[in-house]
C-alpha cells in the first residue's frame, strides 16, 4: 500500500491526519510537502463527490491536462472541470 493510500485511508476513517499519524505512516522522516498535497487532493475529491452526488454524469472528456464532465440536461457545449482523481473514478 502506498503512502498516499495510507494517508487517504486515515482521512476516510477519522477525517484528519496529525503529524504523529504521518510519522507512523512514513516510518521515519516525513515529507510534509507531499503529505499536504495528498491531503488537499483527498479533500478536493471528497468535495467533488458531494457536489455531484445524485447527479447523472452522461459524458466525460480529457483534454490535455484538464478533465471535464457533462451532466444530464446540460447544453452540449457546457462542461464542468473536475480533478483527475474524481475523473478516474467515474464509470460511464
Amino acid at each position: 500500500m502506498s503512502i498516499k493510500q495510507k494517508i487517504w485511508e486515515k482521512l476516510d476513517k477519522d477525517g484528519y491526519c496529525l503529524d504523529k499519524d504521518l510519522a507512523k505512516i512514513y516510518g521515519g522522516e516525513v515529507n510534509y510537502r507531499v503529505a499536504e498535497e495528498y491531503k488537499r487532493s483527498w479533500l478536493k475529491l471528497k468535495l467533488e463527490r458531494e457536489e455531484f452526488d445524485g447527479k447523472e454524469i452522461i459524458e466525460k472528456m480529457h483534454s490535455g491536462r484538464k478533465y471535464y464532465i457533462r451532466l444530464k440536461g446540460m447544453d452540449k457545449f457546457s462542461w464542468y472541470q473536475v480533478g483527475k482523481d474524481f475523473y478516474e473514478q467515474i464509470k460511464i
